[in-house]
């Protein structure tokens, strides 16, 4: 357990965070409006600039967040072993969370959201194509291939990605900006940020692991990167304009999410011999501090207390470390899913806690050449403590009940430890919740663990959300060892 912390302590970094995160926010904003793409020597500059501040950004969030995983022990919800839940979950994803004969996931039963369809599809593509590696059938690979196939359609809309392509006979919330339908389909423009890290990772560990659709995967990639550099590396939409969240590197200052996701894509190219545009482009991209600076791509969100988008980050980092051989790079983006594990140990997180092991070891002699450095040494001593607080996580869950968007208003017995919130009126708990004591959520790992409440506007029952956060992190988990039959 950590020590406690005097509460002038507490108070002084929320006041250096109001005024830190805004700042942050306002560079970022800024340099979205500058030249596409902005010159290479002033993202190199800016990049090397802004590098000196990111240990204070992780003291601060240090500060704010515990340090020691969950004390509490495995307390299993549902009667049934895992493996019978997760086939359970696969069987009803099957027959209620999918369209155009299997390929494209649906994020939720009718009115189906919309959300960030692009961002889940590719995660729903890597958990069918890690299954069919972990236990192959012909109806796992079939599963795997059609899944890759959505994401492929993804890429038919829009200047990479479209946000979401659904069928036309699809009932969906009102879907907002830049929606637009045709005889047969309705689909969702202004991709973001995050809907090219989901399907660069999707496209990623089906060549990864599905051989297949290794071909199609890199023939969708190269699209994908073609448009990305005609475009200044910025995401479009099909009338040309930018995406309201597009910075992928061509930017003053660039998310690092989209520089990862864009330098994967180039890097997989490149190795793949598709010609020498994608070597350069990629070389500029990773030029001077910009590698380090992808690298460490994720921080608290302190205005939006329920989320987080360290997920992304996860995602983004590990398509980087699947597409470089250079052990320099490898090696600078492994230290970046160390950095993100060491900020993220004390949440239990059953999804990222598997990926990272499992990213780690797709590149075992890469791995070795981190041997000796004080942060790669710590994580392989916490290993087992690691995946045993990952195990709690997958015992608790309660489907669909998890899944099922409800008004949620936690009891809180008095038994619960409490805290302020970082930013606002609000409470949260002091420790990561139960799975089955969080409010309902679209993908779990990505909400946060210190919730209450959820949904409190909702009036009577709303959808159910696949349960793809399950599955992708049971696969994981059974590939890495964290989990075993028994479980």
């Amino acid at each position: 357990m950590g020590a406690v912390r005097p509460e002038w302590y507490d108070e002084g970094m929320r006041r250096i965070a109001f005024f830190a995160v805004p700042l942050l926010a306002a560079a970022l904003l800024a340099g979205a409006a500058l030249s596409d793409p902005a010159p290479l020597f002033l993202r190199r500059a800016v990049a090397a600039a802004l590098m000196p501040a990111l240990p204070f950004w992780d003291a601060l969030h240090g500060g704010l967040e515990r340090a020691a995983p969950p004390a509490r022990e495995p307390r299993r919800i549902d009667a049934r072993p895992l493996s019978a839940q997760a086939r359970l979950m696969w069987s009803d994803l099957e027959a209620r969370f999918l369209a155009d004969e299997g390929r494209l996931l649906l994020i939720s039963t009718p009115p189906v959201e919309i959300g960030d369809a692009c961002l889940w599809q590719g995660v729903y593509a890597a958990a069918a194509a890690i299954e069919n590696a972990r236990a192959p059938s012909p109806r796992a690979r079939r599963r795997a291939e059609r899944a890759f196939e959505g994401l492929k359609r993804l890429g038919s809309r829009g200047r990479p990605i479209a946000r979401a392509v659904l069928p036309l006979d699809v009932v969906t919330e009102p879907p907002g900006r830049a929606y637009h339908r045709d005889a047969f389909w309705q689909w969702k423009e202004d991709a973001s940020v995050d809907s090219a890290a989901g399907w660069v990772f999707g496209c990623l560990v089906t060549a990864e692991l599905l051989p297949s659709k290794r071909g199609e995967a890199l023939a969708a990639l190269r699209r994908f990167a073609d448009a990305l550099l005609d475009g200044g590396l910025r995401l479009r939409n099909s009338d040309g304009r930018p995406t309201r969240f597009n910075s992928m590197g061509g930017a003053f200052v660039n998310s690092p999410v989209g520089l990862l996701s864009s330098a994967a894509a180039l890097r997989a190219l490149d190795g793949a011999g598709y010609g020498p545009r994608y070597g350069i482009a990629h070389a500029e991209l990773s030029a001077g501090e910009q590698a380090r600076w992808a690298a460490y791509a994720s921080g608290p969100q302190f205005w939006r207390n329920e989320t987080t988008n360290h997920n992304i980050a996860y995602l983004a980092l590990v398509s980087a470390m699947l597409a470089e051989p250079e052990p320099r790079l490898w090696q600078v983006y492994a230290r970046g899913l160390l950095r993100l594990d060491a900020l993220t140990h004390g949440m239990g997180n059953s999804f990222w806690i598997y990926l990272s092991e499992w990213a780690l070891a797709r590149r075992p002699e890469l791995a070795a050449g981190l041997a000796g450095e004080s942060g790669y040494d710590r994580h392989r001593a916490r290993r087992a403590e690691r995946l045993a607080a990952a195990r709690v996580s997958m015992l608790e869950w309660r489907y669909p009940e998890c899944k099922r968007k409800v008004r949620f208003v936690h009891p809180r017995p008095p038994q619960l430890k409490r805290a302020r919130e970082p930013f606002g009126p609000g409470e949260r708990a002091a420790e990561p919740l139960p799975v089955c004591e969080r409010p309902p959520a679209d993908f779990v790992w990505q909400r946060s663990p210190y919730a209450l409440d959820g949904w409190l506007k909702l009036k009577g029952e709303g959808q159910d959300f696949n349960p793809v956060d399950f599955l992708v992190a049971y696969g994981l988990g059974v590939s890495v060892g964290g989990l075993s039959s028994g479980d």
